[in-house]
């Protein structure tokens, strides 16, 4: 029986939420290779969110525009040739990435099998359910079938397997964060992401709504909201915090993405549109609402994967036929979502929360 003592994941695609949900593969991958090295490829920018993961070995950042350049791919040849791995599997399939696999001389490819210019390029190919017309299985199941190709008898595991790590730095930022903002140990806070990672101008995204929706939870449950947002949302955040009556604290564009998750760590719920800091505070095991206002979310392959979730979605769906997130002429779909619906989600977890 052949020994496998190398094994990459290449996660060059995607969002932060796609990253994190593919962790979820380690865990088998380490029991059926037991004494494998995992290495895991992402974008340059994300692989903070992975420092210190118990089960990765290896983190390796790569610029995605390197691969469209000869100088820069030759280089990311010669970054996997020289680690000698033994498998390789391929979780967000790109033609420069399937070649890039092909010519690293990794000798079993992992891949998705429906792409006529280079599935052929891969040894295992993987059929992905969401291209089938299948829109209820979670994406971490779907992730899954990647290793169930190479032999992984596996089930779905714990929310409890996708982790991230903040450092005691990371901590600490977010404690002075905080604490410069006049927060005190035993507040009440309610973390709240009211952007979704996309750049977008305020005439198109709901900020009355969303500037409502944050006032009436402060109100509710005599919280402190914080707003969170990454550098493309400051403006969008700090026009959200402008038309509050309460008094928020706006924390956008202040951390790093572990700092973020130290900070949603301090946060009882966190409230947030279908994007990446809903999947870290899952990881991060903070009660979660997840809002899925649009055609295009998915609720069911998308959702939290954690144990405390709320998921809101509007009553009528007043979205066009086809609906496409990017290019929403005005998300008015997310003002289908009420203020009411929010305060009993987030009552709900957090009456779960002190039953525990």
């Amino acid at each position: 029986m052949k020994v496998y003592k190398r094994i990459v994941l290449i996660n060059l695609g995607g969002g932060i939420g796609d990253l994190l949900l593919s962790t979820a593969l380690l865990q088998p991958l380490k029991e059926k290779f037991r004494h494998a090295v995992l290495t895991m490829i992402v974008k340059r920018g994300t692989e903070d969110l992975l420092e210190e993961h118990p089960l990765l070995d290896e983190v390796v950042a790569l610029e995605t525009s390197d691969l469209k350049r000869w100088p820069g791919f030759s280089a990311c040849i010669r970054k996997l040739r020289e680690r000698h791995f033994d498998i390789g599997i391929v979780l967000w399939s790109m033609a420069p990435v399937a070649w890039l696999l092909y010519m690293s001389g990794v000798p079993v490819r992992v891949g998705q099998g429906s792409r006529l210019l280079y599935s052929f390029l891969y040894t295992h190919r993987v059929r992905i359910r969401s291209e089938y017309g299948d829109t209820k299985s979670h994406w971490v199941d779907c992730l899954l079938d990647y290793v169930r190709a190479l032999g992984c008898e596996v089930s779905m595991p714990p929310p409890s397997s996708i982790v991230i790590r903040p450092g005691l730095e990371q901590q600490e930022k977010a404690d002075k964060l905080l604490a410069a903002a006049g927060c005190r140990r035993g507040d009440l806070l309610i973390g709240f992401s009211v952007g979704k990672g996309l750049s977008l101008d305020q005439e198109r995204w709901p900020v009355r709504h969303f500037a409502r929706c944050a006032d009436d939870l402060a109100r509710t449950f005599g919280a402190t909201v914080i707003l969170t947002g990454d550098r493309r949302e400051e403006e969008l955040v700090r026009t959200v915090a402008s038309m509050m009556k309460s008094n928020p604290v706006n924390l956008a564009g202040k951390t790093s993405l572990r700092e973020l998750a130290a900070l949603i760590g301090r946060c009882s719920v966190f409230v947030c549109p279908d994007s990446a800091p809903m999947h870290i505070a899952a990881a991060m095991e903070v009660p979660s609402v997840g809002i899925f206002a649009q055609k295009s979310d998915f609720p069911h392959r998308w959702r939290p994967y954690a144990l405390d979730y709320e998921v809101l979605m509007p009553q009528e769906n007043i979205c066009p036929l086809k609906c496409i997130k990017e290019k929403c002429p005005r998300f008015s779909c997310y003002e289908q979502i009420s203020s009411e619906h929010l305060i009993q989600a987030v009552s709900r977890l957090l009456k779960k929360d002190r039953a525990l």
